[in-house]
C-alpha cells in the first residue's frame, strides 16, 4: 500500500485539516480506515482495475472498503468521481468485471445484426446498467417514446428493401407496415417510411396513427374511387335486377338508404319506373317497390282493425292492454300474409292475390319470400302499434261518448229536473213527499234502465269505468237511498268519468219526453179525475217556469192525490195571475161536487194558449200596453265588449318584435359611438359596413319590386332612394268596394292604411269636384323608363354623400362652446324622444303591388305611411349631430352622421318592408339585432380590456332579458283584457246599417 506521511504528528494535522474530496480525473489524497495514513487515489483506481480484470464474478461495492482499505464514504466519493471507467449492475450494487463486459458487448453485437434491440429491455434482462453500451459501435435510434434502439445498418437496409418490395407488389393498395413487419418498432417504421416518402420516385405519403404506419401510394385515391364506383354499379345492377324480377331486394348495410335510392334513380343500364323505398330488418336493408309495401300496410291496418273490433265486441280487449303480436299474426294468416313456415297451404292464394293487386304474376316461392320480408320489416311493428293505438282510442272515445249520452239523458237530466222542481216548492211537508215520489220515479223509469242499457251494449271495457259503475250501483242498491245521497253518488260518478253536464237542449228534450209519456198513460173517459188533475198541475208548473220566470229553467214535478190542494197553493205562489191556477181551482171544486169528470169540467184543464211574444216594434199592433217592457227579453240585446278582439300570446310576441328591433338599433348606434369615441372602432370600418348594408337593402328592395311587378302586374314610379310606389291594378280597385277613389295624375300613388294589432285605423276619402277632376287614366298599363329609378337613387345617394362631406367640418365645431355634460344629457333626451315617438304600427298585409310611398305630396302622411315619423327621425339625427361634434376629426364626424342616416332613416323602411314581404326573415332579423346589440353592450360595459368573453356573456344575458320582456309584456296585456268591461244595450242610440247595395 503506498503510504505518504506516516508520522503521527502529520496524521494529527491531516485529522485536523482533512483533504478535499476526490475530483474527476484528478489525483487526490484519501484517508485510510485507521485515519493515520493518506492514500493516492490514482493508485487506488489502478488496484481496482486489476481487481476487476482478474475477477470472473461481479464485485460487490460493499466489499471495496476492505479490499482498498478506505472508509465507505470515501469509496462512494472515489467511485462517483471516476464513474466513466466503471460499469455497474442495474441497481448499482455490483461492479462488472472486464470479462463480463466483453461477453455482454459480443452478445449485443450479434443481436443487432438480426433485430432492433431495445436497450432498456436488454439491460434489464441482463441486470446491467444501460450505459454499458455508450461507446458501442452500432447505429442507434431514439423515438418519440424516449426508447433507444440499437441495430446494425444492414438490418435497416434489409427492412427498407422489404417494404419497397411489398409496396411494388400490392400497389396501388395501401401498405400497413406494422402488419407487414410486426417485430420492427413503430418509431423505426416511421423513420423508414419518412425516408421512403422523401424519395420523389416512390410517390408515396405516410399516414401515422396509434394502430400503425401506413404507406399510401399517390394513385390510391383514384383507384379507390374507381373501385367504389364499380362496386356501387354492380350493387345497383344487382338490386335493380332483383326488384324487377321479385319486387324487392335484400342488400347489405354498406351504403345508406338515400345513396342507394339516388344510384337507382340515376342508373342508365336498367330503368326502374316505379317508386322504391328502403327499410332495415334485423340483419340487412331491403329495397322494395312502394306499391307492394303500401298494399301490405293496408292489409296490416285492415287486419289490426278487424281483430280489435272482434275482441272489443267479445269484451276481450281493454284500453290499457295492447294486442299481442300473436293475435296480429293470426289475423295476417287469414289475410295470406304469413311467414314461409305457415304459408304452404295458402301459397297459390297469396300469389293470386298479389297478381290481382299489382297486375303482374309472381311465383309462389317469391311471394312467400316477399311476405316474410314484409313481416320482418321494422315498419310492421310501428304500423301495428300505431293502428292498434288509434283504433283503440277511437273505440274508447266512441264508448265514452255513448256512456256520457246515456248518463246525461237517463240519470243526470231527470235528477236535475226534479231537483229544480223541488226548489220552487216552499211547503216543507209537500217538498218531502214529492222528493220521495221523485226518487221512486227516477229509480224506476230512468236510472235502472240506463244502467241496464250500459251493461247490454258492452260499454264497460275500461276497468276504471266498470269499477266506478259498480260502485255507483252498490251505493243505490245496498241501502235505502235518498234524493240527496243519489245526487251525491251521481256527482261522484260524473266527476270520475268526466261526464259533462247536460245542455239546456237535452234538459228540455228529457222534460218533454217525461211529460208526454205521463200524458199518454192517461186514457180519456177512463182515467181517474184526480190523476188528470195531478198531470195538469205538473204541466202548469213546468209551463210557468219555462215561460214566466226570469230563469226560464226546465223542470219536472210529481205529487200524490192527497197533495192536490198544497200543489195548487204552490202553483198560486209561483204564478198568482196564471190562468192555470184558476182552471186547477175550478177543476178541484168540480171534484168535490162530482162534476169534474164531465166534458164541461175537463174543458177547464185544456192547456192555455201561449200569448204572442212581445216585440220591440212600434208599427206592429200587440196586446200589450205602450209602456210595456218584457223583463225576459229586455237584456237580450245586451253586449259586453262588442268590439273586443282577444289577444293571442304569439301574435303579441310577433308585434313586439317591431319595438325590439328599433330599440336594438338605437343600442347598436350608441355602442358604435362609444367605440369610435374610445378609439376601439375605426370610422372607416363603420361607414363601410353601413354603406354595404344600405346597398344590400336597396338590392333586396329592387328584387322585391321586380317580383311584385311580375306577379301582380302592377308597375310603379320611382321615388326616394330607389323605393317604388306602385299603383293598384284595375281588378284590385274593383274588388274593394268601400275603398276611396281618387283620380290622380301620374306620379301620385295610393296605398292601404296600416293597422296595428288592436287599434284599427280610420280613413278619409278625398274627393275632387267634377269641374276640377281630370279624366280618369288607366295607370295599370303605364310603365316608367327602366333606368329612371336607378338614376334617381344614384342622384339621391350622391347628394347626401357630398352634402355630409361638406358639412362635416361645420358639424365638428358646432358645439365647441358647450360642455360635454350638456351634450351627453341633450343626446340622451333626444334618443329617448326618438324611442318614444317612433311609429311602431304594424303594416297590414297588402298585395304585392302595394309598396312604399315615401314622396307623397305634403299633408299625405296618413296615406301609406311606411316611413319613420318626422319627430322621431329628426330627434335621432339631431342626437347623432351633437354626439358627432365631440369626435376628434372630420372623418369621424362624417362616418357617424352617415351611419345615423342609414340606421335611423333607411333601416326602419327596410324593416317594415321586410315584415310585409317575409315574416320569417323579419324574425331572423330580430334575433340578429338582439344578439348584435347584446354583444355590443357587453363590450362597452366590459371596458377597455373586454373581449369575446364579454360579448358572449352580453349575448346570453341580453337574449334572456329580451325574451323575458317580450313574453312578460304579452302575458301582462292578455291579463289586462280581463278588466275591460264595455256594456252596450238597448238604451244606447241605435246605429243605422246602410247597405251600399241598396243605393246602387
Amino acid at each position: 500500500m503506498p503510504v505518504i506521511f506516516a508520522s503521527p504528528d502529520i496524521a494529527a494535522i491531516v485529522a485536523a485539516f482533512p483533504p478535499p474530496g476526490p475530483a474527476r480525473d484528478q489525483v487526490t489524497l484519501l484517508r485510510s480506515v485507521s485515519g493515520e495514513r493518506l492514500l493516492n487515489s490514482k493508485k487506488l483506481l489502478g488496484r481496482l482495475d486489476r481487481l476487476l480484470g482478474s475477477s470472473e464474478q461481479r464485485v460487490p461495492v460493499s466489499s471495496l472498503s476492505a479490499e482498498l482499505g478506505l472508509r465507505a464514504i470515501d469509496i462512494s466519493s472515489l467511485l462517483s468521481s471516476h464513474d466513466s471507467r466503471l460499469h455497474y449492475s442495474n441497481d448499482r450494487s455490483h461492479l462488472l468485471s472486464g470479462s463480463e463486459v466483453e461477453r455482454l458487448l459480443d452478445d449485443l453485437r450479434r443481436a443487432c445484426h438480426t433485430q432492433f434491440v431495445d436497450l432498456v429491455n436488454w439491460s434489464r434482462d441482463r441486470d446491467v446498467s444501460p450505459d454499458v453500451a455508450d461507446d458501442f459501435d452500432m447505429a442507434s435510434h431514439t423515438g418519440d417514446d424516449r426508447v433507444r434502439y440499437l441495430y446494425h445498418q444492414s438490418l435497416a437496409e434489409q427492412t427498407k428493401a422489404t417494404i419497397a418490395e411489398e409496396l411494388g407488389r400490392i400497389r396501388p393498395e395501401k401498405c400497413n407496415l406494422l402488419r407487414l413487419l410486426p417485430n420492427v418498432p413503430m418509431s423505426i417504421l416511421e423513420r423508414i417510411a419518412t425516408e421512403l416518402a422523401a424519395d420523389s420516385t416512390m410517390r408515396l405519403s405516410v399516414e401515422s396513427s396509434r394502430v400503425g404506419v401506413t404507406m399510401v401510394p399517390a394513385e390510391w385515391h383514384a383507384f379507390q374511387q374507381r373501385r367504389m364506383g364499380d362496386q356501387a354499379r354492380e350493387r345497383v345492377e344487382r338490386v335493380v335486377e332483383a326488384v324487377t324480377q321479385t319486387g324487392f331486394a335484400k342488400v347489405d348495410a354498406g351504403d345508406g338508404d338515400d345513396g342507394l335510392l339516388e344510384q337507382l334513380s340515376e342508373n342508365e343500364y336498367a330503368l326502374v319506373n316505379v317508386r322504391l323505398t328502403t327499410f332495415r330488418t334485423l340483419q340487412q336493408h331491403v329495397v322494395m317497390r312502394q306499391d307492394l309495401l303500401d298494399e301490405a300496410a293496408h292489409l296490416l291496418s285492415v287486419s289490426v282493425k278487424t281483430i280489435i273490433n272482434e275482441h272489443w265486441a267479445a269484451k276481450e280487449v281493454e284500453p290499457s292492454i295492447k294486442l299481442s303480436d300473436s293475435s296480429i299474426l293470426a289475423t295476417l294468416e287469414r289475410l295470406k300474409l304469413e311467414t314461409a313456415t305457415n304459408a304452404n297451404s295458402h301459397i297459390h292464394e297469396v300469389a293470386q292475390e298479389f297478381s290481382a293487386n299489382h297486375g303482374h304474376g309472381y311465383s309462389p316461392e317469391i311471394t312467400v319470400d316477399l311476405c316474410t320480408v314484409i313481416l320482418e320489416s321494422s315498419q310492421r311493428k310501428a304500423l301495428v302499434d300505431d293502428t292498434t293505438r288509434d283504433t283503440i282510442d277511437a273505440l274508447v272515445h266512441e264508448e265514452q261518448r255513448a256512456v256520457s249520452t246515456i248518463a246525461q239523458e237517463g240519470i243526470i237530466s231527470p235528477l236535475h229536473l226534479y231537483e229544480i222542481g223541488l226548489s220552487y216548492i216552499q211547503d216543507e211537508a209537500l217538498r218531502e213527499r214529492n222528493a220521495a215520489l221523485s226518487l221512486q220515479l227516477i229509480l224506476k223509469d230512468h236510472l235502472r234502465p240506463a244502467l241496464a242499457q250500459i251493461k247490454e251494449t258492452h260499454l264497460c271495457h275500461d276497468r276504471r269505468r266498470a269499477k266506478d259503475i259498480q260502485t255507483f250501483t252498490s251505493a243505490i242498491t245496498d241501502e235505502v237511498p235518498t234524493l240527496d245521497s243519489l245526487s251525491a253518488a251521481v256527482k261522484m260518478l260524473q266527476k270520475k268519468q268526466s261526464i259533462p253536464p247536460p245542455s239546456k237542449k237535452q234538459l228540455q228534450d228529457v222534460q218533454v219526453q217525461v211529460l208526454q209519456k205521463a200524458t199518454k198513460v192517461l186514457t180519456p173517459n177512463k182515467s181517474r179525475d184526480s190523476d188528470i188533475l195531478q198531470h195538469f198541475l205538473w204541466v202548469q208548473f213546468a209551463h210557468n217556469l219555462a215561460y214566466f220566470t226570469p230563469e226560464r229553467q226546465p223542470a219536472l214535478f210529481v205529487s200524490g192525490g192527497k197533495d192536490t190542494t198544497r200543489m195548487i197553493k204552490a202553483l198560486k205562489a209561483l204564478a198568482p195571475d196564471s190562468e192555470g191556477v184558476r182552471r186547477g181551482e175550478s177543476f178541484c171544486e168540480g171534484l168535490k161536487k162530482g162534476t169534474a169528470g164531465t166534458m164541461e169540467g175537463r174543458r177547464h184543464l185544456r192547456p192555455p194558449k201561449h200569448p204572442r211574444p212581445w216585440k220591440k216594434l212600434l208599427w206592429v199592433k200587440q196586446s200589450y200596453p205602450d209602456n210595456y217592457t218584457d223583463e225576459a227579453t229586455f237584456l237580450d240585446a245586451l253586449q259586453r265588449n262588442p268590439r273586443l278582439q282577444p289577444y293571442e300570446f304569439w301574435t303579441l310576441v310577433g308585434d313586439s318584435t317591431v319595438i325590439v328591433q328599433h330599440v336594438c338599433s338605437v343600442v347598436v348606434f350608441v355602442c358604435c359611438f362609444v367605440g369610435i369615441y374610445r378609439g376601439r372602432v375605426s370610422p372607416n370600418v363603420l361607414v363601410g359596413w353601413a354603406s354595404a348594408g344600405t346597398v344590400g337593402g336597396w338590392g333586396v328592395g329592387e328584387w322585391w319590386e321586380s317580383s311584385s311587378r311580375g306577379k301582380g302586374g302592377g308597375v310603379g314610379t320611382p321615388v326616394g332612394l330607389g323605393l317604388v310606389g306602385d299603383f293598384a291594378t284595375r281588378d284590385d280597385m274593383e274588388q274593394d268596394d268601400l275603398s276611396p277613389t281618387l283620380d290622380a295624375a301620374p306620379g301620385t300613388s295610393t296605398a292601404p292604411f296600416s293597422r296595428t294589432h288592436s287599434h284599427p285605423s280610420s280613413t278619409t276619402s278625398p274627393t275632387l269636384s267634377p269641374d276640377l277632376s281630370p279624366p280618369t287614366l288607366d295607370y295599370s298599363t303605364w310603365t316608367p323608363p327602366p333606368t329612371h329609378p336607378r338614376l334617381q337613387t344614384l342622384k339621391s345617394a350622391t347628394l347626401i354623400y357630398f352634402s355630409l362631406l361638406g358639412l362635416s367640418p361645420l358639424l365638428k365645431s358646432l358645439t365647441l362652446s358647450t360642455s360635454s355634460d350638456s351634450i351627453w344629457a341633450l343626446a340622451a333626451w333626444l334618443i329617448t324622444l326618438n324611442v318614444f315617438t317612433f311609429d311602431y304600427s304594424s303594416p297590414s298585409p297588402t298585395p304585392a303591388h302595394h309598396t312604399l310611398d315615401l314622396e307623397g305630396p305634403a299633408g299625405s302622411a296618413g296615406e301609406g305611411k311606411t316611413y319613420p315619423a318626422s319627430l322621431s327621425t329628426n330627434a335621432a339625427l339631431m342626437a347623432s349631430t351633437v354626439l358627432a361634434s365631440r369626435l376628434p376629426s372630420t372623418t369621424h364626424v362624417f362616418s357617424l352622421t352617415l351611419f345615423s342616416i342609414s340606421i335611423f332613416g333607411l333601416f326602419p323602411v327596410f324593416r317594415r318592408s321586410l315584415r310585409t314581404h317575409s315574416p320569417q326573415l323579419h324574425n331572423y332579423l330580430t334575433l340578429l339585432l338582439v344578439l348584435t346589440a347584446s354583444a355590443s353592450l357587453g363590450l362597452v360595459v366590459g371596458g377597455e380590456n373586454s373581449g369575446w368573453g364579454s360579448a358572449v356573456g352580453g349575448m346570453v344575458l341580453g337574449s334572456l332579458c329580451v325574451a323575458g320582456a317580450m313574453g312578460g309584456a304579452g302575458w301582462w296585456l292578455i291579463g289586462l283584457q280581463r278588466f275591460k268591461n264595455e256594456i252596450r244595450g238597448p238604451w244606447d242610440p241605435a246605429r243605422p246599417r246602410i247597405g251600399r247595395g241598396a243605393w246602387e
